[in-house]
């Protein structure tokens, strides 16, 4: 065997191994209720602190799940959830958070916020710019991998609790945002994971007022569960 023939088999099987090595890169990016204080809690991320890389929420349930009934199959989960991002905030950081990190699936929660600064300010969400824009960062990240996967998750809140005391508002704009959610996941052939009927479900089922949600917005422990749940059975058959 020639040299030649015998170093283009070793970069063959170089290949093959490398890429049987590391296994679906899975990437969950929205606002807090995704972020859950992943990398630690100071003011830098840590990449390295496996204790709180995935922080602690529906998606470090995800990812552990996944991880830990198959290990064989490599996994590469990321967080990139930021708490207080818009689906404005998460277009200005999508090339370095989504694109550079080249997911094969894709998961996005977005759009409470939008809901909350819009209540804050004693407006609606301009909801057409949010389906631009929601739109604009699926399609980009759709033309760097025509393969990529995509779970979009509806948002959700209780109305009559702290910062969602007027309930008719919050029903009603977390209705026109999932709307769109709905519309996006049919154009991109997304899977829908359908949080708000999840927490719908709840309402009349719960020990106490804030046994699922504590504030109006952010899940408890016992509902990051359920959700992770959720997620696994609607979006668990893209990771096969």
């Amino acid at each position: 065997m020639s040299v030649k023939r015998f170093l283009l088999i070793l970069a063959f099987v170089a290949c093959v191994c490398g890429a049987s090595a590391q296994g679906k890169r899975v990437l969950f990016i929205g606002d807090s209720v995704t972020d859950g204080n992943w990398g630690g809690c100071g003011s830098e991320r840590s990449l390295t602190d496996m204790n709180h890389i995935f922080g602690h929420g529906f998606m470090a349930n995800c990812a552990s799940c996944f991880m830990a009934e198959h290990p064989e199959r490599g996994y590469v989960f990321f967080n990139r959830g930021v708490s207080g991002n818009t689906v404005a905030d998460l277009s200005r950081r999508w090339q370095s958070d989504v694109i550079d990190l080249n997911p094969d699936v894709l998961s996005v929660l977005v759009g409470i916020n939008d809901v909350f600064y819009a209540a804050c300010n004693a407006d609606s969400v301009d909801i057409v710019a949010f389906e631009q824009t929601y739109r604009s960062v699926l399609a980009r990240a759709r033309k760097h991998n025509p393969d990529l996967q995509i779970v979009l998750c509806c948002c959700f809140a209780k109305p009559g609790m702290d910062r969602t005391a007027n309930a008719d508002y919050w029903l009603w704009e977390c209705a026109r945002v999932n709307a769109v959610v709905r519309k996006l996941a049919g154009e991109f052939g997304a899977c829908l994971v359908p949080f708000d009927e999840l927490f719908a479900s709840l309402v009349n089922d719960e020990p106490r007022p804030d046994y699922w949600i504590w504030d109006g917005i952010h899940p408890t422990p016992a509902a990051h569960w359920l959700m992770a749940r959720m997620w696994q059975r609607c979006a668990g058959a893209l990771l096969e």
